[in-house]
């Protein structure tokens, strides 16, 4: 049996121009699939622009670089054409480790005021 199960990992979080965010760390034990992701960046003073990254570790502790697996988001503005601070869904990359984080960068250099909602969808195995 399965469930699917959403962790919200940014809500409302403020992101300076150039800035990052840095998931906490997210332990994928008992996931079969981390699905998609659920994005929302958007600014008063400009279009807010971000990528998202994330990173492997077999561990929890040593993790290899956000520059290492492909993006899931290059940047928002390039991947959506039409309601660029909207609310998107992005489906997840194959993740063969037991650990990931997620990281979100603005890109612009001039938006400081970029609010960030990020949530994780993952496929849990339900036991029972």
């Amino acid at each position: 049996m399965e469930s699917l199960k959403n962790m919200e990992l940014f809500s409302g979080e403020a992101l300076a121009a150039s800035g990052t965010l840095t998931s906490p760390v997210i332990d994928l034990e008992n996931t079969i699939k981390a699905e998609s992701i659920f994005i929302k960046a958007s600014s008063v003073l400009g279009v807010a622009d971000v990528k998202v990254e994330y990173a492997v570790s077999k561990d929890g502790v040593n993790f290899g670089g956000f520059n290492d697996a492909t993006d899931i988001i290059t940047s928002t503005n390039s991947v959506f054409s039409t309601n660029k601070e909207g609310v998107h869904t992005v489906a997840m990359p194959a993740v063969l480790s037991r650990y990931i984080k997620l990281r979100v960068t603005e890109l612009s250099t001039t938006v400081a005021d970029t609010l960030v909602d990020l949530d994780l969808l993952v496929r849990n195995s339900v036991l029972g």
